[in-house]
């Protein structure tokens, strides 16, 4: 029997590459025990800047500095900026408000976003993952490989996490290939198959007006825009 995983990070709202792993695979494990990295996926995305520019900006959630060397499942959203929440759901209105589909979908984002009682990132992250999973009418499961309590590293411990699930395909984002290689998963015989995915062109609109092309944007500009 051929089973498919995809094992990634809990990423802020994101684009539709992340997604399609999801579609693609029987088991999605989400990769939390590893270390936080800055400047990556994991707090921030981008938008497009607004409702008619053909620039992007990101929106990034603080997180508290002491924890930044933590695992993700630990780390906290920071207190000392709560102004952040107000900033991305204003950022979303000025930017989205007059789409197709603003009015069907924003106030599940917002009641997320708001919500001063969300503790650590991975559970907001997780909240929003959830809700974009719904609205693009995936039925998945999450496993969270914390709860594996693994002490394997790198290569071995996706290895491991594939083996757990009784995996023998592991669908891997490109960047992924690129950092282990194909090898040492063949030798433990997983194939690795190569997501190669290309954002699918779709309209960009504002207030029933066209816009000009922006690839990888964060999906909600795909949910305001096409539902």
């Amino acid at each position: 029997m051929n089973r498919t995983c995809s094992i990634i990070q809990p990423h802020y709202i994101p684009y539709m590459g992340y997604f399609d792993l999801f579609q693609r695979s029987d088991k999605i494990i989400i990769l939390d025990d590893v270390q936080f990295v800055k400047r990556e996926w994991k707090n921030r995305n981008k938008i497009r800047k607004g409702s008619n520019i053909d620039e992007l900006k990101w929106l990034s959630v603080p997180v508290d500095k002491k924890d930044q060397k933590k695992n993700i499942t630990n780390i906290k959203i920071s207190k000392e900026n709560n102004n952040w929440r107000n900033y991305h759901i204003n950022s979303i209105i000025f930017t989205y408000m007059k789409t197709p589909f603003f009015k069907k979908y924003s106030d599940s984002f917002f009641e997320i976003i708001s919500d001063k009682n969300i503790i650590y990132l991975k559970e907001l992250n997780m909240k929003l993952i959830t809700l974009i999973c719904k609205i693009l009418k995936i039925e998945k499961s999450f496993y969270y490989s914390s709860d594996l309590k693994l002490t394997d590293k790198g290569v071995e411990r996706l290895i491991k996490i594939c083996k757990i699930f009784e995996c023998n395909s592991y669908l891997a984002n490109n960047k992924t290939i690129e950092n282990y290689g194909l090898e040492t998963f063949e030798k433990e015989g997983i194939n690795v198959i190569a997501q190669n995915y290309k954002d699918k062109r779709y309209n960009q609109t504002y207030n029933n007006m066209n816009l000009n092309w922006i690839s990888n944007l964060s999906v909600i500009d795909r949910i305001f825009n096409i539902g």
